[in-house]
């Protein structure tokens, strides 16, 4: 199992990165009802933080809450590969 390291609400630049884990240089973004931004919006997030350096995993509400196993698989295999 990871020890990571996760940062919660990370300002980076103009954006606020959902969640950040430096260690492993990701970014994860959460989806939801209440994010009413554009497709381009998004990609213009996606490449600040790939330029930057960082791998952006991106999750709806949904799977948090109905698929989370799936979902921290994910991030720790990102990690893993990343790390």
């Amino acid at each position: 199992m990871l020890n990571l390291h996760v940062r919660r609400q990370c300002p980076a630049g103009n954006y606020i990165a959902d969640f950040l884990i430096p260690d492993c240089k990701i970014v994860i973004e959460l989806d939801g009802e209440s994010h009413d931004f554009s497709v381009e919006h998004y990609k213009q997030r996606d490449e600040f933080f790939q330029n930057k350096g960082y791998l952006v995993l991106r999750f709806k509400n949904e799977d948090i809450h109905d698929r989370l196993d799936e979902v921290l698989e994910a991030i720790y295999a990102a990690c893993s590969q990343q790390g």
